[in-house]
This record gives structure tokens, sequence and C-alpha cells, in this order.
């Protein structure tokens, strides 16, 4: 018997996974929700029925939006695979919400110049989004205090459902394997088997951000909206010479600014566009792109506590002792640094966290940047 050194990370991929390890602490009634990764893991999990509801109530929407025609082809013909992806959606208590299944093709598969072509679609940077949080801050108290109908939202942020699916997919012949769960109308004889002809963007195709972003930014020109010449991913929409609505889109999450005088302004383009795709509003403006906000007397705060207490409970640093400074100064007195490789686990282990610090101080906290620069650098090679 030879032995297998990836097999130990197979069976690691293999296992369910707590939210918490994922970076994102969930709950169910008190309880650790472990995060399933493939379709019979979800079955056998203490909470089966909910997503199975979840992956039924999916595969239903790809019914009513005709994701895809069922069509019997040779059995030699290549298909893309499809794979479900389980993700609880949580609230500031990290409690479920929602109980989120997604079937996501395996783009990874697909051939350039075959499969697809164009991919590229503009999404907004953490400077824009920061940008964009502190001219809503620095209007704000003047807008909460002189509007004469009352408070107006003037930060708002919004989220396209099934954005994917609201484009068209403009290439022809993309064939995918039919997902787990999903029962064919369709009947076939030996040498045949049914597969999906691909009508509409499908998570997971590296095509389908490219034609979601078509879709979105026609319907937004049609209203009125021009795309920022240095940021193409931000829309704005002149009311008046002193009014304005802005919106940046990350995909298919937005941020919108209210800055008129009509508190019904954002209401109404949703409105407009309820034709095409529909846009959840939030209530209370408080995430967006991984990112909390609190709303102060002295303007907006910005920060990833959730983020950050996800990820000390990953790698198992929930006691460890704070420090005042992000990085430690150097001590001349000390020995020369340990140059030795680190095995493959711990190699994994440094890229993690170094990666999941990398977000961190591109987004809110930059005084993490020149630290985790350091780290960055011996990204490939760690010692």
């Amino acid at each position: 018997m030879t032995h297998d050194p990836l097999r130990r990370d197979r069976a690691r991929r293999s296992a369910p996974t707590t939210s918490a390890r994922a970076g994102n602490a969930a709950y169910f009634k008190g309880q650790p929700v472990d995060v399933p990764r493939n379709y019979r893991q979800a079955m056998k999990s203490p909470h089966a029925d909910e997503w199975r509801q979840s992956t039924r109530d999916h595969l239903q929407m790809h019914r009513d939006q005709g994701s895809w025609v069922e069509t019997i082809v040779p059995c030699a013909q290549r298909a893309i695979p499809m794979q479900w992806v389980f993700q609880p959606k949580t609230d500031g208590n990290d409690e479920v919400t929602k109980w989120k299944a997604r079937a996501v093709a395996l783009g990874n598969l697909q051939r350039p110049g075959l499969d697809f072509d164009q991919t590229f679609a503009p999404t907004i940077r953490g400077e824009q989004v920061r940008l964009l949080v502190a001219i809503g801050a620095a209007l704000k108290g003047a807008k909460l205090r002189d509007h004469p109908t009352g408070p107006i939202a003037i930060i708002s942020t919004g989220d396209v459902s099934d954005a994917y699916l609201s484009s068209d997919l403009i290439d022809d012949n993309v064939y995918i394997s039919l997902p787990e769960g999903y029962v064919p109308a369709l009947t076939t004889s030996p040498g045949f088997k049914v597969v999906g002809k691909v009508k509409r963007g499908l998570p997971g195709l590296r095509q389908s951000g490219r034609y979601w972003h078509i879709e979105q930014e026609k319907r937004l020109l049609e209203r009125g909206f021009k795309p920022c010449t240095a940021a193409s991913c931000i829309y704005v929409k002149e009311i008046s010479p002193t009014e304005y609505l802005v919106i940046g889109v990350f995909v298919d999450d937005w941020l919108v600014l209210n800055l008129t005088s009509d508190p019904n302004a954002v209401t109404d383009l949703i409105a407009s566009l309820s034709g095409h795709f529909v846009v959840k509003m939030a209530a209370v403006f408080e995430r967006f792109l991984g990112a909390q906000f609190e709303s102060r007397p002295d303007g907006i705060y910005m920060h990833l506590t959730q983020y950050v207490r996800g990820l000390l409970e990953r790698f198992g640093m929930s006691d460890s002792r704070p420090a005042a400074t992000p990085e430690a100064g150097k001590d001349e007195s000390s020995e020369a640094l340990d140059e030795t490789l680190l095995n493959r686990a711990d190699t994994q282990l440094y890229q993690q966290i170094t990666g999941a610090l990398l977000f961190a101080s591109t987004t809110v906290r930059l005084d993490l940047a020149h630290a985790v620069n350091m780290l960055a650098r011996r990204m490939s090679v760690p010692r």
C-alpha cells in the first residue's frame, strides 16, 4: 500500500466546517452551525430540512427564470459540472436569518476561447467605499436637521436578488450538468444524456459577471445615470445642480447616496427597475462588503468587529493578549530570525492568515498595511 500525502488534505476538505472557522460565526437557536461542503453532507446534516427547502426554492427559481433548457446530447458532449454551495446568512448577533443554497457552475473547468471570451466587470474598491460613506456622513447631519418632511435616508445599501440570472447569456452552446436534486423532465436512451443548455448568466460561469454588468449599466443609463470617469463602477444621476443620486456597485451589492430633497428618490428608482431585476434595500445602513457601520453623533464609525472576531476564532487566538501596536518594533539585541522553511501545512496556514489580514488592511484597518505588507513579502516561501 502506497502512502498518499494528499489523503489528509482531501479528508479535511470534504468534512463539514463550522462557520466560525470560515471567518464568520453562525448560530441557530444558540447552537453553532456546521456548513456542509456538498449536497450529500447537507442532506445528512442536523439542518437537512432547512437546506433541502433552500435547494428546492433555488431550483424552482431557475425554472421560473428559464436559466437553462433541458437538452438531450450524446454522452460524449462536454458539459460544465454544477456544484452546490451552502452558506447561512446571519444578523448582527450571528444568528442565522436565511439558509442560502446556490447551484454554482465550476467555471474553473471552462476553456478560454471556447466556453467564454471576455470576463471583465468593474467593481467598487475599498477606498471608494470609504469616500462615498465620508461624503454621506458629512452631509447627513445637515440633511437630517433641515429636511422639511423629516429624516431622510442619506446612505443605504441594496442587494440585487439573483443578479446573474437577470442577464442573458449571449454565448451559444454552453452546456451544464444538471445539479443534484434536480429531476429532469426528459428521458434518454442509451448513449445519450440530459444536460442544460444555458440561457441566463449562472453563478460560477466566468462570463456571467460581465453580462450582468452590461445589463445593470444599461438599465441605469436608461434612467439618467452616468458612470464616473475615474471609477466606472460608481454611477451618478444629477437631479439638479445641487442634488444627486449616487450608486456604488460591487457585482450585485449597491451602496446608495440620496443627496436630494426627495426622501422617496431611492424607492422610486427601485420601483422603476422592478421589471428587470429586484433590488432589496436594507432597512438600516449597518453592513456593506463585510464591513460594519454605526451612526454616531460625530459621524459614521466603520469597523470589522465581527470579521476580526471570526478570524480569532478560526485561528485559535480568541484568548490571545491584545497589543497596543499592529507590529512589534525591531529588537537589535535579538538573535537572527529563524530562516527555516515552513512545512506544507504551516505554509497554508500562513497564507490563510495573511490573506485574511490583507482584506482587513485594504478595507478598514489601514493601520495594518505595513505589517501585512511585511507578511505578504514571504507569501510564497514563508519562514
